[in-house]
């Protein structure tokens, strides 16, 4: 284990007996010497449009793995270009191994496969469960004034909440889907090369309203007064859904593919709790970049493991629906 605060970091290690190495972020030489000794760092420090630099750039100097549970867009594409990086490096970086976007990249890869001539690609995100304080932070660090999507294989910057339609994930229930600056705008396109991405999130009626006000109040929302306001709110509430909101959680991604006949390929991807979700993909990844002959160099999880890598874990199905 290894953070910045050592009074944390103590109490984790004796709830866990797992050892601990306290440093920061700041000092290059403190961190190359804190990871070097290992074999790969699962980074879990968001929001890692801050974080995420330094300890890549760390790896790449100790010759050290890298993995991370990102969800943030600039935080793929950043790592992405940084693939020759690896390589010359001898190191495997795969950011992305929980939640976002290990059911997504997987469900992208396999519909990829069921229609190779695929030019369209939409995927929506339902995640029963709540949202920790650190997810929170990060949503904050993004309210820019602008949405994301993929199109004709360049990432387009679009107006918050683009696109809203309804979807239904299987449970007999339609929801109200709107677009999001996802991780998969990114991710999906390496893994597959479909050229067109949307990614759609199931969103509360607040929420929704909240995205369409950053069209015009972009400016304000984008402000360090109104970011320290949600983030003052933020860090006085509780720290995530606790065990029994996780157990009683659950992920339904819907996928849809497209090509330029019109034919369609619809699946859903089930499984756990997000939180639940990435703490056994993420580990599972690093495992296995410790173990496996991996070339060096940038991959998403799907083009690491396969698309079939998700439905290892207990609690995933893949139903296909078209």
């Amino acid at each position: 284990l290894s953070g910045r605060n050592e009074l944390k970091l103590r109490e984790i290690s004796q709830e866990t007996g797992l050892d601990y190495i306290a440093t920061d972020l700041d000092h290059e030489s403190n961190l190359l010497d804190v990871i070097s000794p290992f074999g790969a760092v699962l980074h879990c420090a968001g929001p890692f449009i801050k974080t995420a630099k330094p300890m890549v750039n760390a790896c790449i100097n100790a010759g050290v793995h890298y993995l991370d549970i990102t969800g943030e867009l600039e935080v793929f594409e950043m790592i992405a270009a940084l693939n020759r990086k690896a390589q010359k490096a001898g190191i495997v970086m795969i950011p992305g191994v929980g939640f976002d976007v290990v059911p997504s990249d997987c469900l992208a890869a396999h519909l990829k496969q069921q229609l190779p001539s695929a030019t369209n690609l939409y995927l929506s995100i339902y995640n029963k469960g709540g949202i920790s304080r650190g997810t929170a932070l990060t949503m904050i660090e993004h309210m820019n004034g602008h949405g994301a999507i993929r199109e004709n294989g360049l990432i387009r910057k679009v107006k918050p909440a683009y696109r809203t339609q309804k979807v239904d994930f299987g449970d007999g229930n339609e929801r109200k889907v709107t677009t999001i600056p996802w991780g998969d705008v990114s991710t999906a396109f390496h893994s597959t090369a479909i050229p067109n991405v949307m990614v759609f999130m199931a969103l509360p009626k607040q929420a929704r309203m909240m995205l369409r006000l950053q069209r015009y109040l972009g400016f304000l929302f984008s402000s360090e007064f109104m970011k320290n306001k949600y983030r003052k709110k933020v860090l006085s509430g509780k720290p995530g859904p606790g065990q029994k909101t996780r157990s009683s959680g659950e992920t339904r991604i819907y996928g849809e593919v497209r090509a330029f006949n019109r034919e369609r390929k619809i699946s859903l991807l089930t499984g756990p709790e997000g939180y639940t979700f990435t703490s056994m993909t993420a580990l599972e990844a690093t495992k296995r970049v410790l173990g496996n002959k991996l070339n060096p160099g940038f991959y998403t999880p799907s083009m690491a493991f396969g698309a079939d890598f998700v439905l290892e874990f207990d609690g995933v199905n893949l139903d296909v629906i078209k």
